[in-house]
């Protein structure tokens, strides 16, 4: 079928499948189109089966996809799995999530939409309340470096909105 078709596919299996749909989910990791990739990869996050995790962080680390020789249909990819990672309060790869906002290409549309969800995802962190106190300072100190940082000037909003989505007055 057509991408359209699959993403759909994907996004019905989602809402609907629960647990069954994971394997599907995990296949769909590797279609051709990029786009089904990332609905599978926020999928997985929405049925936040922790076997998803190593498959996550996979894509998360995968700095080939924001390349500039990358299609530009990879847009979104690592930053769908940065996201999904957060739903699934994969804490544990925190380090992972700041490496992608880290190497995440300021050139490429796919690059910038690796580094803008990634922050999101800490924003999904910090409004979590079984995330560690310890774990929420240092995702602070991070967002707080960000926005000290010229490079990340054009993410100045989603840095505010993950402190206001959190709860919390900008730091």
């Amino acid at each position: 079928p057509e991408p359209t078709v699959r993403r759909a596919a994907i996004d019905a299996l989602a809402r609907t499948a629960g647990l069954s749909a994971y394997q599907t989910l995990i296949d769909a990791l590797n279609d051709k189109d990029f786009e089904v990739k990332g609905h599978a990869a926020s999928a997985l996050g929405t049925l936040k089966d922790p076997r998803a995790i190593p498959n996550l962080v996979y894509i998360l680390n995968d700095e080939e996809l924001d390349n500039k020789k990358s299609p530009d249909y990879a847009f979104g990819f690592r930053g769908r799995a940065a996201i999904a990672l957060a739903d699934l309060k994969a804490i544990k790869h925190l380090k992972d999530i700041y490496k992608a906002i880290d190497s995440g290409n300021h050139e490429t549309a796919s690059g910038r939409e690796t580094i803008r969800d990634s922050i999101i995802a800490l924003g999904i962190f910090l409004k979590e309340k079984t995330i560690p106190q310890k774990d929420k300072n240092e995702i602070i100190s991070k967002l707080k470096s960000l926005i000290q940082d010229p490079r990340y000037k054009d993410y100045s909003i989603d840095i505010k909105e993950s402190f206001i989505n959190a709860g919390l007055k900008q730091q």
